[in-house]
Formats: structure tokens, sequence, C-alpha cells
């Protein structure tokens, strides 16, 4: 009898553990740092074969199996739910290749973010994101690694573009976009009008440096808006006296994603060499019309993903003959993720802006990702585009609070 006693108490101890939603956060914060470690290796020209960058490439996998089996609680519903969008991650990633792992933790991280707050995912994405960014050009400082510098026909003349030690321009740039991004949503209430000024200046070297068109637009875009909207609640905190509430926003912008989704793939599928408009308009849009025509024709859009090889332009100043990047992120999912994975990603920003649909400054920042995403591929990469993880995590809108758990059944 006495040996049976220790054995309850460690299950009791265990039982505690595990019921404390808190170590269930901190599981998926350990995972996601890891995860962000290996993926902003796989965007620099650092040794990607370390081992450390192995291990945290897929050792995140487990504790996310963990944390989903052992500290979740879900009603059936939403476990049907959580496992369906786990089996088309799984499934995506075991039919499109290895270079679907960005996909399939797309998946996992959304399905599992039950019972993290939010916030927290944003801190844990800004704090990795300035030590990586900062590790990174301190190594191009030093020559530690390259820096690719690509020589780059634009209308007629030749741009040098500075890729600062990652492996193309545009990654560079878009890591600053979505940290700048990240950084003032969580500092929303603090940040003043001069200080989105600031952010478009630094953007102007930026942009000499590497010419990154469509990051430098959305980075206007968004301080822009962040300013107006910002002048704009000040004003109406101010007619309250202080009380400060969100405000309804259009219906329209919760499904900004969709139409951006819509409206790219159109002008993809209506170009044609023999239409002057068409031509002059994916000149502007450096041949992303043809590419992703090209993409659809070869390749096709599967339900469940395909073993596309998309040749980039990524990590070489060696130009490949063959290059066929498909860079809108809606066509890339589409073509290499499948129609189903792209239309879980879409419906959970719309479900994110429906859930924040109160918090202008959220829906902003999901409005400048759907148009820089018609544009560039990072769509369906959390070491970019990390407010995915708005859909699932614990909000701070609508009176929900962290730790508590409705009516568990699974």
């Amino acid at each position: 009898m006495s040996e049976v006693k220790p054995i309850i108490r460690i299950k009791k101890l265990l039982g505690a553990f595990l019921d404390d939603v808190s170590n269930g956060e901190r599981l998926y914060l350990i995972a996601l740092t890891m995860y962000l470690i290996a993926g902003y290796s796989d965007t620099t020209m650092f040794d990607r074969w370390m081992l450390v960058v192995r291990i945290f490439k897929y050792f995140p996998l487990l504790i996310l199996c963990v944390k989903f089996v052992f500290f979740d609680r879900y009603k059936v519903k939403e476990f049907f739910l959580k496992v369906f969008i786990l089996a088309v991650g799984s499934i995506v990633m075991l039919k499109a290749g290895s270079e679907a792992s960005r996909a399939m933790y797309c998946c996992y991280f959304l399905a599992t973010a039950k019972n993290v707050r939010f916030t927290r995912i944003l801190e844990c994405f800004v704090l990795v994101n300035i030590a990586y960014i900062a590790v990174t050009l301190f190594a191009c400082n030093f020559d530690m690694v390259v820096n690719l510098i690509y020589k780059t026909s634009r209308s007629g003349r030749y741009v040098w573009r500075q890729s600062f030690g990652f492996i193309f321009p545009t990654d560079a740039a878009a890591h600053f976009l979505y940290l700048t991004m990240s950084v003032f949503y969580l500092f929303r209430e603090r940040i003043k009008w001069y200080v989105c000024m600031l952010a478009i200046l630094i953007q102007i070297p930026v942009f000499v440096l590497s010419y990154t068109r469509a990051t430098m637009y959305g980075m206007i875009i968004f301080c822009l808006g962040f300013m107006l909207l910002k002048v704009y609640d000040d004003q109406y905190k101010k007619d309250l006296k202080g009380r400060y509430t969100d405000r309804s926003v259009s219906v329209l912008f919760r499904w900004f994603m969709l139409l951006c989704a819509v409206l790219m793939t159109t002008l993809t599928l209506l170009f044609d060499y023999e239409n002057k408009f068409m031509v002059q308009l994916n000149q502007w849009l450096s041949t992303r019309l043809n590419l992703g025509k090209a993409g659809i024709e070869n390749y096709g859009i599967s339900l469940l993903g395909n073993n596309v090889d998309f040749i980039g332009a990524g990590g070489t100043l060696k130009q490949s003959p063959d290059y066929n990047f498909v860079d809108c992120s809606y066509l890339y999912s589409a073509i290499k993720y499948g129609m189903l994975y792209l239309l879980i990603i879409v419906a959970a920003y719309i479900f994110a802006c429906y859930r924040y649909k109160r918090d202008v400054f959220f829906i902003l920042c999901v409005m400048v990702i759907s148009i820089h995403s018609m544009v560039e591929h990072h769509l369906m990469d959390l070491t970019y585009a990390i407010f995915l993880l708005a859909a699932t995590s614990v909000s701070d809108q609508g009176g929900e609070k962290f730790g508590t758990v409705a009516d568990p059944v699974v």
C-alpha cells in the first residue's frame, strides 16, 4: 500500500501540470522559437546544414504534438476541425516534398495555438526577428557571410541590389516590413505619428540599396495608414474623455485578403501578350503575370499539392535559364500546396479579422499582408506572416481571457 501512494501523488502532480494552460503556452513558444530560428536560417547565407538548424527544424513538430495531445482540451467540433487542419498540413508535406515543411508548420502552429496568447506570440516573433536580423547584418558587415549583390535590369537601366546577408534582397526587405508591423501593433497605444515617419525614412536607404519596390510600397501604405488611424484614434479618445473603444470596420475589410487573391488570380489568367495594357502591367509587376500563368498551365492546381520544383534567384548570383518562380503567394500556394491548403490559410485570416473586427490596427496589418502577398511569396511562411496565428490563439478582444477552458470534451 505504501508503494501505491507515491504513484498516486505523481499522477496528481502530473495532472496539475497538464491542467495549467501556462505550461502548454510555454511549450508552444519554445516550439515557435525553434522554428523561427530554423526558418530564418533558410533565408540567410549562413550554413543551412548546421546541426542546431537541423534539430530546430523538426523538433518543434514533436513539441506541438505533445501540446495537442496532453495539454489542449477541445469540444468535439473544434477537435475534428483541428485534426482536419493537421491532416491537411501533413498530406501537403508528403505530396509537395520537404520544401513544403513551412506549409505544414503553418497548419500545425495554427491548430495548436489554443490557450496561447497572441501578444506572447508576437513578442516571441519580434525578439527572435530582431536578434536574427542583427546577427545577420553584423556577420555581413564583417564578411562572415556573403552579401550577394544582384545586377537587375529595370526600365532600360541596370540597378544593383544588395541582400545584406540574406539569400535575396526581397527576403531582407520583407523581414523588415513584417517586423515593423509586429512592433507597431504590439505598441500601438504608445507609437506616435512621427515614429511612422521615421520608419518611412529608414525605408528609403533600404530601397536605394536593395531596390525592393513591393516592400517599399507596403511600408508606405502601412505607415501612412497607421498615422491616419492614430490621429483618428486620438481624436476618438478625446471625444469620449479618455474612454477607449475601437470602432467596427466594414465587412469588406474582413474579406480583403480573399478579394486580393481573386484579383491577382484573375489578372494572371487574363494575361495575354497581345493585350498592350496587360503587357505593360506585367512589366511593372516584374513579369509576375506571365510567370504565374505559365505555372498554372505547366503544373495545374491540385487539391492537396504538387511536388513542383520552383526555381528562383535566391542564394546565388547565377541566373538559371529554367527560372520559373511564382512570386504571388496565392498562386504559389495553390500550385505547390493545393487549393485546400490555400482556402484554410485565407479562411484563417478572414476569421482572425472577424475576431479582431473592432481592432482597426489589426485589420490594417492584414490588409498590408494581403496586398504584399499579391507580389511576394511570404504568406505561407510564419517567419514573416505571423499574424495568421491570431485566428486560433487567445485574443484580448471581446473580453476573452487567458486560461479559461469552456466545457472540454476531447
